[in-house]
């Protein structure tokens, strides 16, 4: 029985590390004629990506990038390196 418990928890742990990933972003590809569409993955051959990345299906959204600053936010000098 402590097999099983165990065994379901192990898979329950690994199934969620799927879903921590987030959404794949969207572009927007512009073919070797002019046209141009709003999508995940290259449509096909003789589509290069045009812009991006967007957060929406649309290609209307740009996606936010976050960083993460190393700026000195608190107001005192910073520490000399050593």
């Amino acid at each position: 029985m402590k097999k099983r418990v165990t065994l379901v928890l192990i898979l329950l742990a690994l199934g969620s590390v799927a879903f921590a990933g987030g959404a794949a972003p969207w572009w927007e590809w512009k073919s070797t004629t002019g046209a141009i569409v709003c999508a995940q993955a290259s449509p096909g051959k003789g589509w290069v990506k045009w812009t991006g990345p967007y957060s929406d299906l649309k290609c209307s959204m740009k996606e936010q990038k976050y960083r993460i600053s190393n700026r000195n936010t608190t107001g005192r000098p910073a520490a000399p390196e050593p």
